[in-house]
């Protein structure tokens, strides 16, 4: 398993700064789809008691949240002819990406099951004809989506859902505050995300490299964070390529089709996994012009910082905090 894991991990992120080997207990697990690295100091009681109990939260998370499990809540409500009793847990993120929805018209949208099923780039990919496209759209969107008490309800039993969107950052966030209760600080790589917390030993803040999207070997800079979270969206990280065009896995829900706006990477900066998580894939969708409007309205506490065909745009906040290479 770790063999295998140290093949999968060409992660999003390059944390620098300190050596995570050395001086770290370390965790490496395989969960909703995505390679995940916890790490905490090595020195801390209990550590690797500690680091089971954040591995078995995650896979709880993934067994209740994750659309490829059978019997998760995801699953269960796509199977409903009209809605499902949710969680705690669950009711939580539904609101958040149905939240996050609404405020970008549609950027992030939860209900884009049809349309990742029908590209099937994790599988390789398929270039669907315009029907196809647009039978999957008939059957995409948030606005059929509605929630009351604890109940998620769809106005159309076709609708389904997919929360891989805002599922890890929620997940990346609980596992990060577990472990949080009882080390000094930490970090937890998973996948497109990043959460770090509490003060490095050196008492320099934790430095965080954000890929270049047009060479994935190297960095084009680092966000300098005391805390929080960060979320990556980019269109290398998933995608497929046919008579010359490449097709990634982020999709324009009003047109069916992959992102296609000169936008190649944005991260995310928050204090909040999920939201954060969901804002990568909305600000990508909406470019920078739109998400800047979205930032200067504070509607939500954010930085963000997108990698475009006419260079790097960032919010104004993130200026303070990223270092370019």
């Amino acid at each position: 398993m770790r063999k295998f894991l140290l093949i999968l991990i060409s992660l999003i992120f390059m944390l620098t700064g300190c050596s995570f080997e050395k001086g770290y207990a370390v965790r490496d697990i395989y969960a909703m789809n995505t390679v995940i690295s916890l790490n905490i100091p090595q020195n801390t009681k209990n550590a690797e008691e500690l680091l089971s109990k954040a591995e078995e939260l995650i896979y709880f998370y993934e067994n209740s949240l994750s659309v490829t499990k059978k019997e998760s809540e995801v699953s269960l409500f796509n199977k409903s002819k009209d809605k499902l009793e949710l969680s705690p847990d669950a009711f939580s993120l539904i609101s958040t990406a149905l939240d996050v929805s609404k405020n970008t018209n549609g950027a992030y949208d939860p209900t884009c099951l049809y349309l990742t099923e029908l590209w099937d780039i994790t599988n390789g990919g398929y270039l669907p004809t315009d029907e196809e496209i647009s039978s999957a759209l008939k059957k995409t969107d948030y606005s059929l989506l509605s929630t009351e008490k604890n109940t998620l309800k769809k106005a159309s039993s076709d609708i389904k859902i997919d929360l891989g969107g805002v599922a890890k950052g929620y997940s990346l966030q609980k596992a990060a505050e577990l472990l949080a209760k009882d080390t000094e600080y930490g970090m937890i790589s998973f996948g497109g995300n990043v959460g770090v917390w509490g003060k490095k030993p050196d008492g320099l803040k934790w430095e965080i490299g954000i890929k270049d999207p047009f060479d994935t070997n190297d960095v084009i800079g680092y966000f300098r964070i005391d805390g929080g979270y960060v979320s990556v969206s980019g269109d290398y990280e998933r995608f497929f390529e046919k008579d010359g065009v490449r097709y990634h896995h982020i999709f324009d829900t009003k047109t069916g089709y992959p992102v296609d706006n000169g936008v190649h990477s944005v991260a995310v900066y928050t204090r909040d996994g999920a939201l954060g998580d969901a804002l990568s894939t909305a600000l990508f969708v909406m470019g920078f012009e739109k998400s800047l409007e979205l930032y200067e309205s504070n509607i939500y506490d954010f930085e963000a910082l997108f990698v475009t065909d006419n260079g790097l745009f960032m919010t104004e906040g993130a200026k303070e905090l990223f270092t370019e290479k």
